[in-house]
């Protein structure tokens, strides 16, 4: 099996109330928890303020409003993870470091939407929500995906070239696999099986990796 560094996945619960974080951090945290569990439609300012004791003009001297809250909760928990995961492909020597990677940075990612107060909160929903109000944010993502895509065939066509995946590999059909293999786990761990814990996600990575991996010599 595929060996997680544990070291990634033990990260600190992003609740927004840990004191030795400063004012704008606590605010983004909590606000990513409460978007995530009441729906951002229904957190209002007042909700923000109360649960992590702050003034009005403690969040004013921030924030202008909740719009801009929501734009750095998308920047921090959605946008910066796509770089990360840009920075997987364009580091990697080889293709199991790709999946390595791939897995490693899935685990942080379940770690932080796990350490929400529900049980299993769809992050899809805010992040749809996020595209609705700021279409500059789905052209960040849209293109990304794009990218990302071109990015996997061109590194999987120079494994095929050096002989570390077989010739007959398609390069554009296995990253397109790999991309919506790991979108995909993530959808149905909401849809379809309410009780998978993080063990059971990075098994499922481990299947993928696995079967993925017949490709390789």
């Amino acid at each position: 099996l595929l060996q997680t560094d544990m070291s990634v996945c033990n990260n600190p619960l992003w609740t927004g109330k840990d004191k030795r974080m400063n004012t704008r951090e606590r605010i983004i945290a909590h606000s990513f928890n409460l978007f995530l569990n009441r729906g951002y439609a229904s957190v209002h300012i007042s909700h923000i303020l109360k649960d992590l004791e702050l003034s009005r003009g403690g969040f004013y001297h921030h924030f202008r409003n909740k719009e801009e809250v929501l734009k750095e909760v998308i920047e921090k928990y959605y946008i910066n993870q796509l770089s990360d995961l840009t920075q997987v492909v364009e580091s990697a020597k080889s293709f199991k470091e790709i999946i390595i990677g791939l897995q490693n940075l899935a685990a942080k990612q379940i770690d932080i939407f796990l350490s929400v107060d529900e049980e299993k909160p769809n992050h899809y929903y805010l992040m749809f929500e996020a595209m609705r109000l700021f279409p500059e944010t789905k052209e960040t993502i849209s293109h990304w995906y794009v990218e990302s895509i071109k990015r996997l065939r061109s590194f999987i066509e120079k494994c095929v070239a050096e002989g570390e995946l077989k010739e007959d590999v398609e390069p554009s059909m296995l990253a397109l696999q790999i991309i919506t293999q790991v979108e995909g786990l993530f959808v149905m761990s909401h849809f379809v099986d309410k009780s998978m814990d993080k063990e059971d996600i990075l098994l499922v990575f481990d299947r993928i990796y696995n079967n993925t991996a017949a490709a390789l010599n």
